[in-house]
């Protein structure tokens, strides 16, 4: 790929120039291209690339026209009978599409499932709890998968315990919670704020989504589950002794 980079850069701006005429005439620039496909007994999988530049995806001037590509790119794949969708790197950026919310919401028929690196963390995450789990204690828990998890526990009838210095976040979440509240239930009561880390000293679960100091691993009660998803991983917590 290196060696030929200097290549690439010098079409850039080639395609700046005549892009208009290019996504009005050809089908391979207007739309998504296929890279590959793989196979493994019943399920098929292939991978699909816009033809754009990352520079594009970050351009306020072409916005509209990555956004109309990944929406053609989504409603093409549902009718050639996709179950799963994943929207991978920028065609998931929230000033793109709001993670993919905004195409869901626009054409709410989609047969298939549109998701992304963040949903699929989330679901992992969520089914990974074990059955019995009352309380759980999160850290990074304001925002993306964070966030989406805190929602779905709470709505679960589980003790969040939300290690978070910033009381607007945390309210926001409270509102969310409401939402799903049931003629007179108090979901969102579930939802407590936690100022420290010894906080969750008593929680059976902990997620981590932000990464942890050495010093905090010491508040982790003894045989407590802790499921890490924050990037990049924390090294391990100090042996006993």
């Amino acid at each position: 790929m290196y060696p030929i980079m200097p290549l690439i850069m010098a079409m850039v701006p080639l395609l700046e120039l005549f892009g208009t005429h290019f996504e009005n005439a050809s089908a391979y620039i207007r739309r998504e291209v296929g890279l590959r496909g793989n196979s493994l007994r019943a399920l098929r999988a292939e991978q699909w690339a816009i033809a754009r530049f990352a520079y594009h995806y970050v351009s306020k001037s072409h916005k509209a026209s990555i956004a109309k590509l990944i929406e053609g790119a989504v409603l093409d794949a549902d009718r050639k009978g996709c179950q799963v969708m994943g929207l991978g790197a920028f065609n998931k950026a929230w000033w793109i599409n709001k993670g993919g919310d905004d195409v869901v919401n626009k054409y709410p028929q989609l047969r298939m499932r549109l998701v992304h690196g963040n949903t699929l963390t989330a679901a992992c995450v969520l089914n990974s709890l074990p059955p019995c789990t009352k309380h759980v204690f999160f850290t990074g828990c304001t925002s993306k998968v964070g966030r989406a998890l805190a929602v779905r526990l709470a709505i679960e009838g589980k003790i969040v315990i939300m290690r978070t210095d910033s009381q607007e976040r945390f309210d926001m979440i409270v509102e969310d919670v409401k939402k799903y509240d049931i003629e007179g239930g108090n979901a969102h009561e579930n939802l407590v704020k936690a100022n420290s880390m010894k906080e969750g000293a008593k929680a059976e679960v902990w997620l981590i989504g932000k990464f942890l100091k050495d010093v905090d691993h010491k508040f982790l009660p003894p045989k407590s589950l802790a499921l890490y998803f924050c990037f990049p991983p924390p090294p391990p917590p100090p042996k006993e002794g």
